[in-house]
């Protein structure tokens, strides 16, 4: 069957049939998996006669990779090849990497006429260089359709496409895509999701207070908030220095970090279990992953999504942990500096690395709504 689809200046239609989203990665990133179920969700909303489905990202995107010396030199380019009316790419792809990564792609996909749809999209870094340079490449290769995540992603690129949304990042629609299973647990429980920078060490009501220097807080955390009050009682947040410094580093450095952490943290505060989850399966490392008690790791996304919707509170350094938990309705704090959280202002979300934050089930649905009506009418 086929969709009928108006342009957005409603000056002409065209069929769509067939739409492919690039994928993968969840083993690096489960959060790439969070995107790419939202984002499918979203499509097939937009398109629900068009038929749907994945085929595996740029192999170049493999961590520690060189993304600007583009992809594996024998790789197979799978993109090139789609067969298909749209190709939808998404997440924090417009990298200093990105014109090396897909201009052979690009290429071969506008010589067969394949749509690109760029859904949900972010710089990585926001430098100067990688603006520019990604400004570059869409001028040269200006995708049919943009929904940047974020509003500085979008002021910076959106003259270069005819039909731009300021919309949502895809993950957003994750509770749509995907109904978890429900955990028959006694007590309630809190996730600390930290694979990068090293995990808090949290102080409840019932603790002693410690006495901390002046400027204590913005040395340690550069400006992140570490104390607050939920759920009636009151958390102190405090991570140690060297791990902190080793993390702002590089993946590499965080690692050598962990292995320095002897720390013995608690399994539970202000009457929550502490539950933790690691996002990076690959590369694999046993004594990181299980380090400490209540501890989870996984390739696929969906015991991931059981934790999160049944979250109490989520603390965390992932912004995608952040962003599973919010979809699910639940509360959620980001202890992360990176520019790509700039996606939760989208949301009414911008106190989130400062305060624990939730947003309404109900805005989120309307504002997703609006995004599927943009996009349904772009192409």
């Amino acid at each position: 069957m086929l969709v009928w689809v108006l342009t957005s200046s409603a000056s002409r239609s065209v069929y769509v049939t067939s739409i492919v989203l690039a994928a993968g990665f969840w083993g690096q990133n489960i959060g790439n998996a969070f995107i790419n179920l939202g984002g499918r969700w979203i499509v097939e909303k937009a398109f629900p006669s068009a038929r749907v489905g994945f085929v595996q990202d740029q192999p170049g995107y493999k961590t520690f990779n060189n993304q600007r010396k583009g992809n594996p030199t024998n790789a197979f380019d799978w993109l090139a090849n789609v067969d298909a009316d749209v190709l939808v790419l998404q997440g924090a792809l417009l990298t200093r990497g990105f014109p090396n990564l897909w201009r052979k792609s690009f290429d071969a996909l506008r010589e067969r006429r394949v749509k690109v749809v760029l859904l949900g999209v972010s710089f990585s870094t926001y430098t100067r260089v990688e603006v520019h340079r990604v400004r570059e490449f869409l001028e040269s290769y200006p995708p049919s359709v943009l929904v940047a995540r974020d509003a500085p992603t979008y002021e910076r690129i959106r003259d270069l496409v005819s039909a731009s949304y300021l919309g949502l990042d895809s993950a957003f629609a994750l509770s749509h895509a995907y109904a978890p299973l429900p955990m028959a647990l006694s007590e309630p429980y809190v996730v600390l999701t930290f694979d990068h920078h090293p995990e808090p060490r949290i102080r409840g009501s019932d603790d002693e207070r410690v006495s901390r220097p002046e400027g204590w807080w913005r040395r340690a955390f550069a400006g992140i908030g570490g104390e607050f009050d939920f759920a009636g009682s009151r958390w102190e947040l405090s991570t140690p220095r060297l791990q902190s410094f080793l993390s702002a580093r590089g993946i590499g450095q965080s690692y050598v970090g962990a292995a320095l952490d002897f720390r013995r943290l608690r399994h539970q505060v202000n009457g929550y279990r502490i539950m933790r989850c690691e996002h990076r399966f690959q590369p694999y490392v046993k004594w990181k992953a299980f380090k400490r008690p209540n501890s989870m790791i996984s390739d696929e996304p969906f015991t991931y999504c059981s934790i999160y919707s049944s979250s109490a509170l989520t603390i965390t350094d992932r912004v995608h942990a952040a962003v599973a938990t919010l979809a699910y309705g639940q509360p959620t704090m980001l202890m992360n500096r990176s520019g790509r959280s700039a996606l939760f202002a989208r949301v009414g979300a911008a106190d989130v690395q400062m305060r624990p934050v939730k947003v309404p089930r109900e805005h989120l649905d309307s504002e997703l709504a609006q995004e599927v009506e943009f996009l349904g009418n772009a192409i």
